[in-house]
């Protein structure tokens, strides 16, 4: 074994041993506890069980520590420091993931609000396909700039829209004030058989109802047999027939449920139903499946005549198709009974 006093002796200086180990245990003590001061704060708990770990090893150099010993405490503190280092690395790992998922989350709700193909929309997809690209969050700042004009953008796009969608509403509330207001100029002239209004006012109600942007359905209903009747018994029953279909319908119908006279043995109602077309179709059937008659007691005889009508319904998403449709229903139904 070298002497070390012959080593530090090498500059011609008398140099104990003691003042040698005592040099050695301060450098040690130094290191040590530059190792504990100097490492990363990445997280709290981490960094105070680190400190408190080098701290006991750095106490170990008791005065009567065998030099030996020093090189099994440096080699503890550096197991240490490489320990939490990795532990750290492990840290900013997950918090870059994190960043990632919080990205995602936030290009999901830009889409949803904005739209995939707006400016915020796509800017915050490029950001997080570069991300996925990177695999680490690299530079903080410049993400923070980045997602900042994004969401500039956002809050731009979003004010713009609320500007559109009022004027949307106002034209809108517009339309529907005037079809209130032709509804109640309308509404002056009642049929005089069945005392319902007629056609035009049909043909306001269903501009008003799309106009609403609440789901309605038209049903045209036409009474079979009323002009065979009319030229059998005569007008007074053929009108009779229409009377108790109107009474029968008006029962049938919802408060809300609007009931029109169009023309001839032919009626229209307007329903308001949040259900499918098939659910509504059900409704009007059962309606239609009750039995109704009209008694007809002349010429030394007793008839009942029974009331029943051909229908079908539709949505309403346009007056004018409506009408077109009702038209050509009407008309594919018997010449006779079109009055």
């Amino acid at each position: 074994m070298i002497s070390l006093k012959r080593y530090f002796n090498a500059s011609g200086e008398e140099t104990s041993f003691a003042q040698v180990e005592t040099s050695l245990r301060q450098t040690v003590s130094l290191l040590i506890s530059a190792m504990g001061s100097s490492a990363v704060d990445g997280d709290p708990a981490e960094f105070s069980d680190f400190r408190g770990e080098i701290k006991r090893i750095r106490d170990g150099l008791a005065p009567d520590l065998p030099p030996e010993r020093l090189t099994d405490l440096a080699e503890a503190a550096t197991r240490a420091l490489t320990a939490y280092n990795k532990r750290i690395k492990a840290l900013l790992i997950s918090q870059g993931s994190e960043v990632k998922h919080i990205l995602s989350l936030l290009q999901d709700t830009v889409i949803n609000i904005a739209g995939e193909n707006t400016r915020s929309g796509k800017r915050l997809q490029e950001i997080t396909i570069e991300l996925e690209k990177s695999g680490a969050v690299t530079d903080l700042r410049v993400l923070k700039g980045r997602l900042t004009d994004c969401l500039k953008d956002l809050r731009e796009e979003t004010l713009q829209q609320k500007t559109e969608a009022a004027g949307t509403m106002l034209k809108l509330q517009m339309t529907i004030e005037q079809s209130r207001g032709a509804v109640a100029s309308a509404g002056n002239s009642l049929d005089a058989v069945t005392g319902l209004p007629g056609r035009d006012d049909a043909l306001v109600a269903m501009q008003a109802a799309v106009a609403g942007g609440v789901r309605q359905y038209a049903v045209i209903m036409v009474v079979n047999r009323v002009q065979m009747v009319n030229a059998r018994f005569g007008r007074e029953v053929g009108d009779r027939m229409l009377v108790v279909f109107r009474e029968h319908m008006t029962k049938q119908l919802a408060a809300g449920d609007k009931l029109f006279h169009w023309a001839g043995p032919a009626f229209v109602a307007i329903l308001e139903r949040e259900v499918p077309l098939g659910i509504v179709r059900l409704l009007v059937k059962r309606m239609m499946d009750v039995k109704i008659e009209v008694d007809y007691s002349g010429d030394g005889r007793s008839v009942l005549i029974p009331v029943s009508a051909v229908w079908f319904a539709l949505p309403l998403t346009s007056a004018s198709d409506a009408d077109k449709q009702i038209q050509i229903f009407v008309a594919a139904q018997s010449a006779g009974d079109y009055a």
